[in-house]
């Protein structure tokens, strides 16, 4: 399983809209690269077919959370949101860690 086309350009359109001067060219993540913020990164398998794709903001306030948060249901994969002090890392990826009941 993988991210179509459609959910990927979607999930770059979300993180415009997250911070419009966004880098809109996205980088192939390696282990030990280091992030920066405002530019999307996704994560490849080996046939080179993205499986997960993020970014990280700094400073979000409470009003732009809740407006993304309600928009998690962006595509169909799994949502992540990891927040450590004034940074914030927001993406989804292919691998349910959160199974369906």
């Amino acid at each position: 399983m993988h991210i179509s086309d459609s959910s990927y350009k979607a999930a770059i359109s979300f993180f415009e809209w997250i911070d419009p001067s966004i880098e809109r060219e996205v980088i192939t993540w390696k282990k030990g690269m280091p992030i920066e913020l405002n530019k999307i990164y996704k994560h490849v398998d080996s046939y080179h077919y993205p499986v997960a794709i993020w970014s990280d903001f700094e400073n979000m306030s409470k009003v732009r959370m809740d407006r993304i948060l309600k928009r998690i249901d962006l595509m169909s994969h799994e949502f992540f949101l990891y927040h450590n002090d004034k940074r914030y890392r927001i993406g989804w990826k292919v691998s349910n860690t959160i199974k369906a009941v």
